[in-house]
């Protein structure tokens, strides 16, 4: 997961324990916006200068799973 301080904060915020001591990203049914908002925090990463270099490809990538998991979600949650 590509890092930064808004990331590791919202994922203090958003996560809880799994196994192993894992965090585990924990969304409810309504909650799937959250997925959209951890997108935008990662694909800010690349607008400003960064030192990992594989955050050019990987920012924009890991923001496109997220933003399709959220809308994936909001379809089949939208009952």
């Amino acid at each position: 997961m590509p890092q930064s301080k808004a990331v590791k904060e919202w994922m203090s915020n958003n996560t809880i324990e799994g196994e192993w001591g894992r965090s585990v990203i924990e969304i409810k049914k309504g909650e799937q916006g959250k997925l959209k908002e951890l997108a935008a925090l990662i694909s800010s990463i690349t607008d400003k200068p960064y030192d990992v270099r594989h955050y050019k490809y990987t920012c924009p990538e890991v923001a496109s799973v997220l933003r399709r998991t959220a809308d994936v979600l909001a379809t089949v949650w939208s009952d």
